[in-house]
């Protein structure tokens, strides 16, 4: 039987573990759709990574309203868990 700390370090170790996600925002940062594009085929890191997505709204945005609608109305990220802090 593992330990709660021998799971979460199998979890970060895994190079599969990745998480990939359409974010679409708004002119102020608010986040209006997460959307999963590459599932790390684990449904609770999937959705503790849309779910960590929308707590972070509003998002720092550009003011000039050119470079939102180029770079920010709607992008991808890939999470990891390696990099988490447990």
């Amino acid at each position: 039987v593992r330990s709660r700390r021998q799971r979460q370090m199998c979890i970060r170790d895994s190079p599969y573990m990745i998480v990939m996600v359409s974010i679409q925002l708004v002119p102020t940062g608010e986040v209006i759709n997460v959307s999963i594009t590459k599932s790390s085929g684990n449904e609770a890191i999937d959705r503790s990574v849309v779910a960590a997505v929308k707590r972070a709204a509003p998002l720092p945005v550009p003011k000039d309203n050119r470079l939102f609608e180029q770079k920010f109305r709607s992008f991808s990220m890939e999470f990891s868990p390696k990099d988490a802090k447990w």
